[in-house]
């Protein structure tokens, strides 16, 4: 009984510690803890008075066009301060405003690694800047300035979009240089882009016309965004070049025409070359038609891995993948072809998220500077595959098309986190 008795008294001790404790003052627990609340409420004060006279110190010279010394004023306090998001923000966008790039992105792994958490406002000016060097350094190389200028657009830079419209009216020979800034229109759903397509459709030369379509497939967009080219498309189904008819039976599928089912069974059907007929089929699969499944099976158990790999991307659209299908793929991205990996990769990220996110996040660390970037476009074009942190990790890359991808991922994950920023829009 003695012993039950101590046990009750040690209970009943601790339920009485717990709720005394609890009506002690916050400021008194803290000081038994060790951490003072008046003691934190005057750092942060201190590190408030020391970040304000630093800005405004800074503000000034920079008004001034002391750059160096505004710079200078909030580098002392970030070096003690480096979590500081005011100064820091001051700091990054100073610095991209320069396009000392390097120097901004230091600033932010410093914030970053303070708070232990990426952050896209902070990182936006950086992508910003990134993307403006890049269109306006690369002229030698349109491809890349056509991005660039893309992803400007998106992000509500008028100025980005009118050039791209005035690259996409020049005139001289259809190329994939001259064709990428139509490209870019077309995702932008700008009508600027369907119209130049729709006159290089029209064009004498098969290469040409072959080179519209494809593009229509790169640009990714469905029907209902470029409905005035749908009959053009479809009537290139019986155009007299092999390479035309291919180009057009695939476009059809990615743009999820199902107007055009009819004219693709009698392509499938009828039309003499057989690659017609396999792109015809994938395309009708990727509009739900299972009826050419035997066909496709065959291909997608043959021993060329380039056919496997466009046969596996007619079940696309499907929302049921069968286990020969995934067993496909698996093997695609497993073998020695670095490119078809990749495809296979972003094909699996339909039903597996982690593999297709590992293999393309473990593609970032290749020596191959085109893996990368095809990983890169990858992340970014499917950004749930991604992470602010693979955004930040690209953008140091050295390799220019990856860093451009990279800020077109920094800028979609800033537009989800913050309101449009009012710099124009798309229309």
């Amino acid at each position: 009984m003695k012993n039950s008795a101590r046990v009750i008294a040690v209970w009943v001790g601790c339920i009485v510690f717990v709720w005394t404790s609890s009506l002690v003052p916050a400021a008194a627990r803290s000081a038994m803890a060790g951490k003072p609340a008046a003691q934190t409420s005057a750092t942060q004060t201190t590190e408030t008075a020391e970040v304000a006279k630093a800005l405004d110190t800074a503000r000034a010279a920079k008004t001034g066009k002391r750059v160096d010394e505004a710079i200078n004023a909030l580098a002392v306090v970030l070096k003690k301060y480096p979590g500081n998001q005011e100064a820091a923000a001051f700091q990054v966008a100073t610095f991209a405003e320069q396009e000392r790039l390097t120097e901004a992105l230091a600033t932010y792994d410093a914030f970053a690694n303070a708070r232990k958490r990426q952050d896209a406002a902070l990182l936006a000016p950086i992508a910003r800047a990134d993307l403006r060097r890049s269109a306006f350094t690369q002229q030698s190389q349109p491809i890349v300035v056509a991005r660039a200028l893309e992803r400007q657009a998106r992000d509500g830079d008028a100025v980005a979009l009118k050039t791209l419209r005035q690259l996409s009216s020049s005139s001289g020979a259809v190329s994939p240089a001259t064709i990428a800034p139509v490209i870019a229109l077309v995702r932008l759903k700008d009508p600027a882009g369907e119209a130049a397509l729709a006159n290089i459709m029209r064009s004498g030369q098969p290469l040409e016309r072959a080179q519209a379509l494809q593009a229509l497939t790169e640009a990714d967009v469905r029907a209902a965004d470029v409905r005035g080219l749908v009959p053009r498309v479809i009537e290139s189904l019986t155009d007299p070049d092999v390479n035309v008819r291919n180009a057009a039976a695939t476009a059809l599928g990615t743009l999820q025409a199902k107007e055009a089912i009819p004219q693709l069974k009698e392509a499938f059907d009828k039309d003499a070359a057989n690659a017609v007929k396999m792109f015809a089929a994938v395309a009708l699969r990727r509009l739900g038609d299972t009826s050419v499944d035997p066909f496709l099976e065959k291909i997608l158990n043959s021993p060329i891995a380039e056919l496997r790999v466009i046969v596996a991307g007619a079940y696309a659209s499907s929302t049921s993948k069968n286990p020969q299908w995934d067993k496909a793929v698996r093997t695609l991205m497993g073998g020695p072809n670095e490119q078809i990996q990749l495809q296979a990769a972003e094909l699996l990220a339909c039903c597996d998220l982690v593999a297709a996110r590992g293999f393309l996040t473990s593609a970032l660390s290749s020596p191959n500077p085109l893996l990368r970037a095809g990983a890169a476009k990858a992340l970014e074009a499917r950004k749930e595959l991604a992470s602010l942190e693979i955004a930040r990790r690209l953008l140091g890359d050295a390799t220019e098309v990856v860093r451009i991808h990279g800020a077109g991922l920094a800028l979609a994950f800033a537009r989800d986190t913050a309101p449009a920023r009012g710099r124009g829009g798309l229309d």
